[in-house]
């Protein structure tokens, strides 16, 4: 007919049916670094305000995640035991960064607006809650020009991230494992 191959912003005419559209980007078929994701989200700035969403019981400051300089506030619905909070704010303050705990739900993040030069998530965009809401929480409360890394087990969270939320021209970096098709990763910067 003759919208046959018409390219509409809704998807693809063919035959008479609407195919999804295309996305602008196209994820890199490689096994994604969770430290090479999270440098990637710092950029250049030599000191950050940077939120850790869904932080858990804190074991993740030895993976040595965060930079010399940064104000880390990682945030969690529950609050771990007062010796872990202390070791792991020793630990980071070792390796050169303050980091601090407040208990709060990623759902509705107590933030002003455009609050952090970085957000940070691993294992966590999977958790009992709409993504959706929570991505849009993250956006809200990034910097003009901030960025979002996130280090996910699901296949298809850049779905969320990127069509539903901060759109095709905000992707710096997006990974997946070749092997294994549940991991992802990525880089979002908030335009």
């Amino acid at each position: 007919g003759l919208f046959t191959g018409g390219l509409f912003t809704g998807g693809l005419f063919t035959g008479g049916l609407l195919t999804p559209p295309v996305s602008a980007y196209t994820p890199t078929p490689i096994e994604p670094s969770e430290r090479s994701i999270y440098s990637s989200t710092f950029g250049p700035l030599p000191s950050r305000k940077v939120l850790w969403v869904g932080s858990g019981d804190l074991s993740s400051v030895r993976k040595n995640l965060f930079r010399r300089g940064d104000t880390v506030i990682a945030v969690d619905l529950v609050e771990p035991p007062k010796a872990i909070v202390t070791k792991a704010r020793v630990y980071a303050a070792k390796e050169g960064y303050d980091l601090r705990f407040r208990v709060g739900d990623a759902t509705s993040l107590n933030f002003e607006d455009e609050h952090f030069d970085a957000v940070v998530s691993s294992m966590f965009l999977c958790q009992d809650f709409d993504p959706v809401v929570v991505v849009k929480e993250i956006r809200r409360v990034l910097k003009m020009g901030g960025r979002f890394g996130f280090y996910e087990h699901i296949e298809d969270i850049d779905r969320v991230v990127v069509d539903k939320v901060f759109g095709d021209e905000a992707v710096m970096r997006l990974e997946y494992e070749p092997h294994l098709i549940n991991i992802m990763a990525g880089v979002v910067e908030k335009k």
